[in-house]
């Protein structure tokens, strides 16, 4: 049982979008099926082995109480002949107790030997992550400026989670999953469009001013383009998605695509219990942070690697999300922060995810 009295983020729902591609065949023969029947024979499977599930092309009025398998043309590569399913299954809404992970042991069941073998499709691929409290309840304005600083903070921490160089095939992705900007737009606090922060008070200050979601979500995903902001079609490729906000979730999308059932819970149960160590911090002691100027460090409850001075930590904290400022917390500092809030995210879950890592940078995934 965790200390903190407010066990308000165990109400966190989430729900995991699966982007895969793969190659299957029509009943009983080496023919590699058109997209439309791939969702057809893999919704039955899934239904055969107990995972309730329907298919649909788009998915335009999805019913989060069942599996959904639908097409996901952005994983095909541009590159060449991709002979196979472009493929996304979307959990049903996943509780922070966790009861409903073994499904994830069933789906990768199911799909396993269908993997497409060619590693630069997978290139193309992400595992994405959608936290809420539940249908019809959207994370309180409160935690969500929370997050939105814990975001900022503790960015280039999480950055260590996510390969960098993948194989040799530069022209997809260039960079990787950490660097590649289709998925890793900084979340960056920019007031009313103008320059990015880079202070640490001065960001949790702008954040607070915000007084609805509309303001934090254009505060933390400043979208530059003003066509889309006329529009009001914002890009969602940021590492950190808050325009889900306003239709109930966050959506977590700067890794890459899972491989088994084990990376699949792995990456779930850390951003659970990321959002839910972000919301369990006390507003007020930041409040109070910046106005004693004291370290907003401190104030998070982060535990750095070594002891530091309250004059080093205010200076490091003053260029914090500038390019190469502020410290480079290796991935122990998220991982100790969270399970120090959250106890009850079991500390195993952090293990062996650099060994994942190093799979992906290796080309090791088949």
């Amino acid at each position: 049982m965790s200390r903190y009295k407010d066990r308000s983020f165990s109400t966190l729902r989430a729900w995991v979008e699966t982007e895969v591609p793969l190659t299957i065949c029509k009943t009983g023969t080496e023919v590699v099926a058109d997209d439309s029947e791939a969702l057809e024979i893999l919704a039955s499977q899934f239904n055969e082995h107990g995972l309730p599930t329907y298919s649909s092309p788009l998915d335009e009025q999805p019913n989060h109480n069942m599996w959904r398998i639908t097409l996901d043309q952005t994983i095909e590569p541009s590159f060449g002949a991709f002979k196979g399913n472009p493929i996304e299954i979307k959990s049903p809404i996943i509780s922070m107790a966790g009861s409903d992970l073994d499904n994830f042991k069933t789906m990768w069941a199911v799909i396993g030997d269908y993997k497409y073998k060619d590693y630069n499709a997978w290139k193309m691929a992400n595992l994405n992550i959608h936290i809420s409290c539940g249908p019809g309840s959207p994370l309180p304005f409160e935690a969500a400026q929370k997050l939105a600083f814990c975001v900022v903070y503790f960015e280039r921490s999480i950055d260590d989670y996510v390969p960098a160089d993948v194989q040799d095939g530069k022209r997809i992705r260039p960079g990787g999953w950490k660097h590649c900007n289709r998925y890793t737009k900084r979340n960056r606090v920019t007031p009313n469009g103008g320059k990015a922060l880079d202070n640490l008070p001065d960001c949790w200050k702008e954040i607070r001013k915000t007084t609805n979601i509309d303001e934090l979500t254009r505060l933390i995903c400043y979208d530059d383009q003003r066509d889309r902001r006329v529009n009001g079609v914002p890009d969602k490729n940021w590492k950190w998605n808050f325009y889900g906000l306003g239709l109930e979730t966050i959506e977590f999308r700067h890794m890459p695509p899972a491989q088994s059932d084990e990376e699949t819970v792995w990456w779930l149960r850390f951003i659970m219990g990321f959002v839910a160590a972000a919301w369990s911090i006390d507003a007020a002691a930041l409040d109070k942070a910046v106005r004693d100027n004291t370290p907003l460090t401190t104030a998070l409850g982060a535990k750095l690697d070594r002891p530091y001075d309250n004059s080093v930590l205010l200076e490091k904290e003053n260029g914090w999300a500038s390019e190469g400022g502020g410290m480079a917390l290796g991935v122990e500092v998220v991982a100790r922060w969270i399970e120090g809030r959250v106890p009850d995210v079991e500390g195993a879950v952090f293990d062996g995810l650099l060994v994942t890592c190093q799979k992906w940078e290796n080309a090791e995934i088949f």
